[in-house]
């Protein structure tokens, strides 16, 4: 299992050393959420920083705005992006707006090795999101339709899951 976080970058170094313990204690890995639209002023400082951390970047809302950043994320050699849950909704309006999804998607692709797409709510929306992926692995489906998200510090601390018939909040298409 990993975690994401949404934290500002410039606290990735006075917060190094909670930052150390958490990866320790998560097999999966410990991510930080970049979303699209925050300004970085040194993206090669915030990769380099992340990764001595041992903490891996992703890319957050892609796909919420005009993709701004594209340049920085190639060069941040990111973990995984996650794609808007507006991207997806935007995509049951018809062929172009399909179209324009299918692009994020396959941009992401080239820029991570996991995409995951927030917000999928409905069985149509899987079903769109699965003919898009293509069957590709590397792909996951994250939203309510898999399940409310789960709290935390029980899987922390090795107590089992209050909630063992709940499925996954993600999955792979």
């Amino acid at each position: 299992m990993s975690v994401s976080l949404n934290l500002d970058p410039a606290l990735l170094g006075p917060l190094s050393a909670p930052i150390r313990r958490l990866v320790r204690l998560l097999p999966g890995g410990l991510r930080l959420e970049l979303p699209e639209t925050l300004p970085l002023d040194n993206p090669l400082l915030v990769a380099r920083t992340a990764r001595g951390l041992g903490v891996g970047l992703v890319a957050d809302d892609l796909g919420a705005g005009l993709p701004r950043r594209s340049a920085e994320l190639a060069r941040l050699q990111l973990a995984a992006i996650k794609l808007d849950r507006g991207a997806l909704r935007e995509a049951r309006s018809g062929r172009a707006q399909t179209a324009v999804f299918a692009a994020y998607l396959e941009l992401a692709l080239r820029l991570a090795p996991v995409v995951v797409v927030e917000g999928v709510e409905e069985k149509s929306e899987l079903r769109l999101l699965r003919t898009v992926a293509a069957g590709r692995r590397e792909v996951h489906a994250q939203g309510y339709l898999f399940g409310l998200p789960q709290p935390l510090s029980p899987t922390i601390h090795g107590v089992p899951d209050p909630l063992p018939a709940t499925p996954t909040p993600r999955r792979r298409l």
